[in-house]
C-alpha cells in the first residue's frame, strides 16, 4: 500500500502544475476602447481589426483580453490613471509617454480631409489655405504637429466633438466643411451612417498625417513593464504567422482604392 507521503509526493508535483497553468488562464489585461471602426468597435466580432489583433498577440503569451468601450476621452483618461491597465489604438505623442508603455505599431495609417463633392475639389498646400472652411475634429485624437501648431496659432477654424460619427454626422448636415479621418475608417463610417449619401463625400489629395497606432499600457499598473514586452513578443509572431496581414488586407485595400480614384 502507497504510504500517505508518497501518495501526496506523487499528487503535489500535478496541484503545483495545475495551479500554475490555472493562474496562467486567468491573467486578464483590461484593455479601454472606443468606437474607430473597422479596426475597434463593440458591435463588430472580435471588436474590430485592431482588438483582434491584440487579442490573438496576448494570447499567444497566455494572457486573456477583456476590452470596456468608452468615449475616447474616458478611455484615455481611465487607462492614465491605472483604473484600466491600458487603452487600444493610439499614435505617439511625447505628452503619452509621461504615462504609458507603447507598444510596437500595430496598424500605419493614413489622414485625409473628408468634404462633401458640392464644395468643388478642395486643395491645399499649408493648413493655413484651409481658413475659410469649418474643420471639425475629434477629443484625444492625434492630428500631427502640424495641425496642433496652425489650431494654437489660429490659422484654421476648428471645433471638437468627443466622437468621429459626430463629426461625420456634421460633415453630412453641412455643420463643418472638412473633417480629417483616417481613410479606412472614415469610408466606412460613412457607409455605415449614410448608405444612400455615401456618392456625395470624397476627400483631398493632400495627407494630412501618416503614422503609426500602438497598445498603450499604463505605467501607473507595475505589471505593464513585463507585459507590454509580452505583448511585442506576441505581436511579432502574429504577423510572422500572417494573421495581422489578414484582418488588416482589408483596410490597405480599401485605401489604395480610394487613393487611385483620386488620381
Amino acid at each position: 500500500m502507497i504510504s500517505r507521503f508518497k501518495a501526496c509526493s506523487l499528487w503535489l508535483p500535478l496541484l503545483v502544475g495545475l495551479v500554475l497553468s490555472t493562474s496562467l488562464r486567468a491573467e486578464t489585461v483590461r484593455i479601454t476602447n472606443g468606437e474607430w471602426p473597422p479596426l475597434t468597435s463593440q458591435t463588430l466580432p472580435h471588436s474590430g481589426i485592431l482588438s483582434k489583433i491584440i487579442t490573438d498577440a496576448f494570447a499567444s503569451q497566455g494572457v486573456r483580453v477583456e476590452y470596456g468601450f468608452f468615449p475616447w476621452k474616458r478611455s484615455y483618461v481611465l487607462a492614465r490613471a491605472g483604473v484600466w491597465d491600458g487603452t487600444a489604438g493610439w499614435s505617439r505623442k511625447a505628452e503619452r509617454e509621461k504615462y504609458f508603455y507603447y507598444s510596437d505599431p500595430i496598424y500605419f495609417t493614413q489622414k485625409n480631409f473628408f468634404y462633401l463633392k458640392e464644395l468643388g475639389e478642395i486643395q491645399w498646400s499649408k493648413l493655413s489655405e484651409l481658413n475659410p472652411y469649418r474643420i471639425g475634429a475629434t477629443l484625444e485624437f492625434n492630428y500631427g504637429p502640424e495641425f496642433d501648431s496652425a489650431v494654437e496659432q489660429k490659422a484654421i477654424r476648428v471645433s471638437w466633438r468627443p466622437s468621429d460619427e459626430a463629426n461625420m454626422k456634421r460633415l453630412h448636415d453641412g455643420k463643418i466643411d472638412l473633417f480629417p479621418q483616417e481613410l479606412c475608417v472614415g469610408y466606412y463610417q460613412i457607409q455605415l451612417l449614410f448608405p444612400n449619401d455615401s456618392h456625395r463625400f470624397t476627400h483631398t489629395r493632400q495627407t494630412l498625417l501618416k503614422n503609426a497606432y500602438h497598445l498603450l499600457l499604463s505605467k501607473k499598473i507595475p505589471q505593464n513593464a513585463t507585459r507590454i514586452k509580452m505583448f511585442n513578443q506576441g505581436l511579432k509572431e502574429v504577423f510572422a504567422d500572417g494573421g495581422a496581414a489578414k484582418y488588416l488586407a482589408p483596410c490597405y485595400q480599401s485605401n489604395q482604392q480610394h487613393l487611385q480614384q483620386k488620381q
